[in-house]
């Protein structure tokens, strides 16, 4: 199963379950995803699509914004 359609999968999981926050970490990541092929799109046409490896490697950074915010707010106190 491709890691767009697990996403979707487990989304689905996560609201028959009625889990809120793994929810909403779920849809941002489908949103990550989403902009991503967007931008892919405008740069290679209209057919483009994000593999795998794009998709791991924009979650991973979008994971780094994520651990960078959390120190500057852990470091701030």
């Amino acid at each position: 199963m491709a890691l767009k359609e697990q996403i979707g999968a487990d989304i689905k999981a996560a609201m028959k379950a009625g889990e809120a926050t793994r929810l909403t970490v779920l849809r941002g990541l489908t949103s990550v995803i989403n902009n991503k092929t967007i931008e892919k799109r405008a740069k290679a046409g209209a057919e483009a699509t994000l593999t795998d490896e794009e998709i791991q490697q924009a979650l991973a950074t979008e994971a780094k914004k994520r651990i960078c915010l959390s120190y500057e707010c852990v470091s701030h106190e």
